[in-house]
């Protein structure tokens, strides 16, 4: 009889910590479609998952494929710090030269999210969604300039649906030298977007933040979708890829009353676990609803704060067959909005 683990317990050796928990039976059971969508850093390097194995694609630049490898995803590390981890082969563009390194990832149904550490970045081997630098842009007075925001976003275009209004209970404002940032999560289903060349992470959505005593128990949020929706993938905690050691810092949720609403406002309510680790949680509901609402009633503790965080709430993946983007950035409102797309 297979005996799973179902306490947190340190193990180290060879040099190295890690987690043993029973995250692959969380894990997995997110998994109610076969594959996701291939994720790219650049024109030459992406990843996707197909059932339980992670596919490494390497292709050079004229779009022709180098090599690729596929990884058992119960062969991955848990990190210290709730990521999982794999060495995975990385193409070194300034020396020509391939290499295997530690690649931490983010993995649900439908998204995945990837990045590499400070060490590897600053070696010319580097595979990631996220750069210190780009993050380190938050820290300048001009952060929230509407200009600056716009740049960011005028030649992207996010993979899930749009949030049309987002209320919460409370939440948190922090300023880092002279710059407020309010984490109310008024843009976290745009945690990941997408432009001609690859992926990256936003780094203007926010996470949402309660600010409540302690960790939040009662606390909500609560968003309306900009069409009906029967599925939600949440990113429980504080998830930043530039500084990691903030997922277990930071509360995270451990039991949730999540309740949706359908459009003849029938309540559909159930209680959802998390388990302590980083992936998208799948969120199901029986009949499309308009409005979902989020009530923390029990947190894993943070080992330095009690803020419980959800870094984003994401809907399934625009599905179009001719690749046209379905939401395109006005310029004159500061907003994504739907397209028009014309019929080929």
């Amino acid at each position: 009889m297979k005996k799973y683990i179902t306490a947190v317990i340190l193990l180290c050796g060879m040099g190295h910590c890690f987690f043993a928990v029973d995250w692959q039976k969380e894990l997995f059971a997110q998994f109610i479609q076969k594959e996701t969508f291939q994720v790219r850093c650049d024109w030459t390097q992406g990843f996707k998952r197909i059932e339980r194995e992670l596919e490494a694609c390497i292709e050079d630049l004229e779009g022709r494929l180098y090599t690729t490898e596929r990884f058992e995803i119960s062969d991955f590390t848990l990190t210290e710090n709730g990521f999982l981890s794999q060495k995975v082969p990385v193409h070194n563009h300034k020396t020509k030269e391939d290499k295997k390194i530690d690649i931490f990832f983010v993995l649900g149904n439908e998204y995945l999210l990837f990045f590499t550490s400070m060490k590897d970045f600053n070696s010319g081997y580097f595979l990631t969604m996220a750069t210190p630098y780009i993050f380190k842009q938050r820290e300048k007075s001009d952060f929230w300039d509407s200009e600056n925001k716009q740049r960011w976003y005028v030649d992207s275009s996010p993979y899930s649906g749009l949030i049309k209004k987002t209320t919460t209970s409370s939440y948190m404002t922090e300023t880092v030298k002279g710059v407020t940032f309010p984490y109310n999560g008024s843009e976290f289903e745009l945690y990941m977007l997408h432009d001609e060349v690859g992926s990256s992470l936003n780094m203007y959505a926010m996470p949402w933040v309660e600010n409540a005593a302690g960790g939040g128990i009662g606390e909500w949020i609560e968003i309306e979708p900009d069409m009906e929706q029967s599925v939600c993938y949440i990113l429980n905690g504080f998830v930043d890829a530039s500084r990691p050691h903030l997922y277990k810092m930071n509360s995270r949720i451990k039991k949730a009353l999540i309740k949706g609403i359908t459009a003849k406002g029938k309540e559909l309510e159930q209680t959802v676990y998390f388990e302590d680790f980083v992936y998208f949680k799948t969120v199901q509901f029986t009949k499309p609803v308009v409005k979902i609402r989020i009530t923390i009633q029990d947190v894993y503790p943070g080992t330095k704060w009690q803020d419980t965080a959800i870094s984003a709430i994401m809907f399934p993946e625009y599905d179009n067959k001719a690749k046209d983007w379905r939401y395109r950035y006005n310029n004159d409102t500061g907003k994504y909005e739907v397209c028009k797309i014309e019929k080929k």
